[in-house]
């Protein structure tokens, strides 16, 4: 039977949002490096801090920091737990670190390789070394001058909008009509972007269907003998095609290019205090208009050169009790991987795959692989020397990073929202013992449970644990043979409202790191649970991310008909086809420990869709046909489910990219190289083949709300159906 720890669901939380930035700022209780007294010794600080803080958990943003390898956040210790290890490395004694690891994405090939090669899993490609618009382009000229990371007086700050036209982010308008029609990836740096010092212009560009990339650097507020002009030109490369947008200093380019361009802003040519090198890579995506990227720093550049498995800069702390000093540090080299983490124990075994696709073989080539033992907080402790614990380590065992970076955040737990249901999962909070019932078997491995607060329901595999972790319900799941349609679906007893004036607001925070085989769901349903089994008897909503990069957070719409992974229901427009999105890129916040917040809000006509409380999209559903009903959309009485997926994961090994196991790498520790083609999902693919783990919080929703606040110019909704 199902392996359920007894420890904690909570039914109060909180929600609230605190967010400082910066050094030593401060705000509605958030302190950004406050005085320290600590036997840790110094380091340099971060730039551009931010806490945000929802209930009792902490999530920690901040610029990335040249030559990181890894991130990781941990509560201040007392001096006497600290010391230093001959390497240089810190130890705390009982230490438990939560590290941020890499963002499993694609990728961009580099110098020309896609267009020659072709690579169907690939961005497109990028330029450093070769031809652009007529002038070869070598690694010295990737530097363009300097520019300040913060602000500061005599600076103006550098916003980026990305542009409006549909051709400068994905020259294939169907692809946002069916938004799940494409693997490729999308991400910040693959469309457009106009930089701009005059707030006015910005303003103009977003009421223009700009996308909001914020500020991206500081510099000089007027010309100087220490700074240089920086140049711009558009070059339309084809009648039907978006302009090339590229950007150039003084030097044989400039002299080549004469007097193509005009002055951008104006750069440093030297270093001084605050400032990071500019940076500039030439970007070839597959659906969208070329352009040079700017960037800030070395860490910036080689996610805009490479993209893909790049160190995540958002850290999350859960568990608060009280007003806590956390630490976060920059690492010289990845978080060691101690094992797989799982709220239960699980001993290694042995198990047929049942997809011969599978390399690894028996003594009688049969398709055979072995499950990893799963080990608990405590077993992972016990191992330990020092009784350090690396929470999402994914590095080589036996690493011992050392702290470039370090800066402090003071904060504490948030006050609880007023929901009709919420679920914390507070430290110390018991959870509800859950009875296994009776299943109708129609998949073959399917597995009920039920408690007095939740209808459980797995496919696939009995081995789905949850328990309560740190603060967070953390769910470990195993794709029974690499071969099954791998469903958990967890679901409050107490039913909520659809309306026709009024909206359902559902919430959660959820770790977004996704493939085509794995990834988190809302589902919405006015069936009652278990829902999976009964869906094709009404009608649902189903929330997800689904995609290699995830690229959107995709809304589906199943009217009578059973949502399964190899039958997905049909996808609703999230932007009108002639617009790209003009709404945040959900592959930049995706991470194995980053949790994201997502709120959905659901009436009869319309959902609304946010993610970190920034709107994401807005969808009109269907008008009422001729028997006055909405076919396909939930009303009246519903269920909401929290759920995840992992579906025939041998897949993600032998797929429609030709493997995730390509040469190279862009991982820190292992750089690409030029002439070959970037590895992608390395964490996935060397450490959880066949299992998944998801951590949820702040699970919640309330019924008869008004709808959120919306600026339909900027996000206008789409026509649904």
């Amino acid at each position: 039977m199902l392996k359920i720890r007894s420890v904690g669901l909570a039914a109060l939380a909180a929600m609230a949002v605190v967010v400082a930035c910066g050094h030593g700022s401060s705000g509605g209780g958030v302190l950004i490096d406050p005085p320290v007294k600590t036997a840790l010794p110094p380091l340099p600080k971060f730039t551009n801090v931010a806490a945000t803080v929802n209930g009792d958990a902490a999530t920690v943003t901040f610029d990335p920091v040249d030559g990181a390898a890894d991130y990781r956040i941990y509560p201040l210790p007392p001096d006497s737990d600290i010391a230093i290890n001959p390497t240089g490395s810190i130890v705390v004694t009982n230490g438990v670190y939560r590290c941020g690891g890499a963002r499993e994405e694609l990728y961009y090939t580099v110098d020309g390789y896609w267009p020659t090669n072709g690579d169907n899993c690939a961005a497109g490609t990028t330029i450093v070394n070769g031809a652009v618009e007529g002038f070869t382009r070598a690694d010295a000229d990737a530097s363009l001058g300097w520019v300040y990371t913060t602000a500061g007086s005599g600076r103006v700050p550098v916003y980026a909008v990305g542009l409006g036209d549909k051709k400068s982010d994905n020259e294939n308008a169907a692809a946002y009509a069916n938004v799940d029609g494409t693997v490729w990836p999308v991400f910040k740096s693959t469309r457009q972007k106009e930089y701009t010092t005059d707030q006015t212009q910005q303003q103009a560009l977003l009421a223009a269907g700009g996308r909001d990339d914020g500020i991206v650097f500081y510099v000089p507020s007027s010309a100087g003998s220490n700074t240089k002009p920086l140049y711009e030109a558009k070059i339309n490369v084809q009648p039907t095609g978006a302009d090339d947008i590229i950007f150039w200093v003084d030097g044989a380019e400039g002299t080549q290019r004469g007097s193509q361009g005009t002055v951008a802003f104006n750069v440093l040519s030297a270093p001084d205090t605050d400032t990071a090198p500019l940076q500039r890579v030439h970007s070839q995506p597959v659906f969208s208009g070329e352009h040079d990227e700017l960037v800030a720093g070395l860490a910036r550049y080689r996610q805009a050169r490479f993209e893909g498995d790049i160190p995540v800069t958002g850290l999350r702390w859960a568990g608060l009790t009280g007003t806590t000093t956390l630490v976060i540090e920059a690492l010289d080299s990845g978080c060691p991987n101690q094992g797989f983490f799982s709220p239960t124990h699980l001993d290694s075994f042995t198990f047929v795959v049942g997809d011969p696709r599978n390399p690894v073989k028996d003594a009688n080539g049969q398709s055979t692989d072995t499950m990893p033992p799963w080990l608990t907080f405590d077993e992972l402790k016990s191992a330990s020397p020092t009784g350090e614990v690396f929470l999402n380590g994914q590095y080589a065992a036996t690493n011992q990073p050392k702290a470039i970076a370090r800066s402090f955040v003071q904060l504490g737990p948030a006050a609880p929202p007023d929901m009709d249901f919420y679920a914390g999962f507070e430290v110390g909070t018991q959870l509800e013992p859950f009875t296994s019932i009776p299943a109708p078997k129609n998949e073959g491995a399917e597995y009920w449970y039920d408690s007095p607060t939740y209808s459980l329901s797995t496919y696939a595999d009995p081995n789905v644990f949850f328990g309560v972790e740190l603060g967070e319900l953390w769910m470990t799941a195993q794709d029974a043979d690499a071969d099954t349609l791998g469903k958990v679906r967890l679901t409050p007893k107490q039913m909520a409202t659809i309306g026709d004036s009024t909206y359902l607001h559902v919430t959660e925070e959820v770790d977004m790191t996704s493939s085509q085989r794995r990834y988190p769901q809302i589902i919405i349903s006015d069936q009652a649970p278990p829902i999976q089994d009964d869906m094709a008897k009404g009608n649902s909503l189903v929330i997800q991310t689904h995609n290699w990069a995830p690229n959107y957070l995709l809304l589906q719409v199943c009217d009578h008909v059973e949502w399964q992974p190899n039958a997905q229901c049909p996808d609703l427009p999230l932007t009108a086809p002639d617009l790209p999105p003009r709404f945040q890129v959900p592959a930049e916040l995706a991470g194995f420990d980053r949790n994201v917040k997502w709120d959905v809000y659901v009436s009869t006509s319309r959902v609304y869709l946010l993610l970190n409380d920034v709107p994401q999209s807005c969808t009109l559903l269907s008008a009422p046909a001729a028997d006055g009903v909405v076919h396909g959309t939930p009303q009246g009485s519903v269920s909401v489910t929290f759920g995840d997926v992992l579906y025939h994961s041998v897949v993600e090994q032998d797929g429609p990219c030709g493997d995730l196991n390509e040469t190279g790498s862009v991982s820190p520790e292992n750089p690409p190289a030029v002439a070959g083609q970037p590895t992608t999902y390395n964490y996935i693919t060397n450490n959880v083949r066949f299992m998944t783990r998801r951590h949820f919080d702040n699970l919640g929703f309330k019924s008869g709300v008004p709808a959120p606040s919306w600026d339909e110019t900027r996000f206008p909704c789409a026509s649904g159906q």
